[in-house]
């Protein structure tokens, strides 16, 4: 296993993921019906990703203020972003889903926003510094 010491850039960009992530969150929690109408995306979907979105705000903000982090669960995290974007820009092309013009705008937007975080998020990861062997766990 190998850990971290997280970046500044890493902690600033799981710190703006989170605030992000949990204003989409709440912006897909709050109106109920009137977002239903405004997005025309699906109130199980904008409820469901909505309380996702906060509890991963949740976790971002603990991730950021870890002493030290596993590599593989920032680069989990990486891949996640980049698994929401393209789920988003999919819905799309696949008429998995059939948006107004502004739920079209607003995927798009998660889309762009989620691989900008996964850019900086890996960016973070690669300037951050090994992490000590724990005390009684380094090789002889």
């Amino acid at each position: 296993m190998r850990s971290v010491l997280p970046s500044p850039l890493l902690r600033g960009a799981f710190v703006l993921d989170a605030v992000v992530s949990a204003a989409a969150g709440v912006l897909q929690l709050a109106p109920g019906a009137r977002m239903v109408a405004w997005l025309g995306l699906p109130a199980p979907l904008l409820t469901e990703t909505g309380v996702f979105l906060l509890a991963y705000a949740g976790a971002l903000l603990l991730l950021a203020r870890s002493r030290t982090l596993w590599a593989p669960l920032v680069q989990a995290v990486v891949l996640g972003n980049a698994g929401w974007a393209l789920g988003c820009v999919l819905a799309l092309l696949l008429g998995w889903l059939a948006p107004t013009a502004l739920g079209t705008a607003w995927l798009l937007l998660q889309a762009v926003a989620v691989l900008a975080f996964a850019a900086a998020e890996g960016l973070g990861l690669a300037r951050s510094a090994p992490a000590p062997a724990a005390v009684g766990l380094a090789r002889s």
